[in-house]
């Protein structure tokens, strides 16, 4: 089995922490133990089960048995406790899952000692296999397919976005039952030519939304930009329901769900959050670096996509996390290249201003908002969680979490 070192677990880790952020939707509070926190361990190939209130690990998931796809670079949870995960490192589509049981316990011990309920937790891999083209003989051949990026809805159900990294095949979305660990469709959400570039559920599993990318020409880099569209979906038929009109060669690269930034929602309605980019994405960055990018966050109406409100952004966000009362949005943000190279910063969506910014580590890359008031960041060279009180604004500092944290995911709320 391939040991993954530091280093190389931190560079997989980056890329996959700019095509999503690792924050669990909000939902229905319906959970089972609404204050735990799942975090991803690269190095130990496990998920470590924090209880947010006493910061305390109460429990561990193993993963070695699933090899090389046990180093999760993204996890989602769901009400039930049950969650699935993305490999680190995997040529094949396949998804982690971790799926959550509770029984009466049987206590044989004194009769007044409490009896609660027993939690059993099973991992699995589910292989999705691979779509074949209609029109596969003629074609080129492609890359494999693989398990790009995920989201989850309230109900337990997550959505894979299936691709391959030529995007000469269509992408699709695997729609999975957590719990059960069962398939149940494939939706096509793009064309032959795109990729999809960020997807978020909406709590109730009634739609999609996705941010779908066409490449430019690759023989003409410099000169030739791309095209970005943003949908809303129906989620169990994957039929359009509305598109915003994105700027020219822009495109959305993360998203996230949370109430109008204005103030409490009004009739349970909600808010999509999204981080744009001005160009977009090119195939080869580094042919690109020298490019004037430009990013923003954008309030959208989730029905009609319409843009409420934009905030200028002085760089792109590697994770975004946003308060369930849309009053704060939390940028981590950097350039990897330094001790203290990260910044975690607090933007006040009435006002438009940034009042607060922390210095982290360079080994940060994913984070979390639990239900209970605390921002966790994953230290992945530190070993470590770094904590912020959402309430006070305050760096409460960090607690110690060796195996590598990678990716953080909070029970929905």
């Amino acid at each position: 089995m391939k040991r993954l070192g530091r280093r190389s677990i931190l560079a997989s880790a980056g890329g996959a922490a700019l095509l999503t952020s690792g924050c669990a939707p909000p939902a229905r509070p319906n959970s089972v133990a609404p204050s735990e926190v799942y975090v991803g361990l690269g190095r130990a190939r496990e998920v470590a089960i924090l209880d947010a209130i006493a910061d305390r690990v109460v429990g561990r998931v193993p993963l070695r048995s699933l090899g090389e796809q046990g180093a999760p670079a993204q996890i989602t949870v769901g009400p039930s406790g049950s969650a699935a995960l993305l490999p680190l490192v995997s040529t094949v589509p396949v998804v982690g899952l971790i799926q959550q049981q509770e029984a009466p316990a049987r206590s044989f011990a004194k009769p007044e000692a409490p009896s609660g309920p027993r939690v059993t937790r099973q991992t699995a891999l589910l292989r999705l296999g691979e779509k074949q083209p209609s029109d596969a003989a003629n074609r080129s051949p492609s890359a494999p397919e693989a398990a790009q990026r995920m989201t989850a809805d309230g109900e337990g159900i997550a959505y894979v976005v299936l691709g391959d990294a030529s995007s000469r095949a269509a992408p699709d979305v695997a729609v999975i039952e957590m719990r059960t660990g069962q398939l149940r469709r494939r939706l096509q959400v793009a064309q032959t030519g795109e990729q999809v570039l960020a997807l978020q559920a909406d709590a109730e599993g009634r739609r999609l939304f996705a941010s779908i990318w066409t490449w430019g020409d690759q023989r003409r880099p410099m000169q030739s930009w791309g095209r970005g569209r943003f949908v809303a979906l129906d989620a169990p038929s994957g039929a359009m329901l509305a598109r915003a009109p994105l700027p020219e060669e822009s495109a959305i690269v993360d998203l996230q769900v949370a109430s109008p930034p204005a103030g409490p929602p009004r009739g349970g309605q909600r808010a999509l959050f999204g981080v744009l980019a001005t160009p977009g994405p090119a195939r080869d960055e580094t042919i690109m670096g020298g490019v004037d990018r430009h990013y923003a966050l954008v309030a959208l109406d989730p029905d009609f996509l319409d843009v409420v409100t934009t905030w200028e952004l002085a760089q792109r966000p590697s994770a975004l996390a946003l308060t369930p009362d849309g009053r704060r949005a939390y940028l981590l943000s950097g350039t990897g290249a330094g001790v203290q190279s990260r910044d975690l910063s607090c933007l006040d969506l009435a006002s438009g201003q940034l009042t607060h910014r922390w210095p982290l580590p360079d080994g940060c890359f994913a984070m979390a908002l639990s239900p209970v008031g605390k921002l966790y960041i994953a230290d992945a060279l530190g070993d470590r969680l770094w904590r912020v009180d959402v309430q006070r604004n305050v760096l409460l500092g960090d607690i110690p979490l060796p195996g590598a944290p990678l990716t953080l995911a909070a029970r929905p709320f």
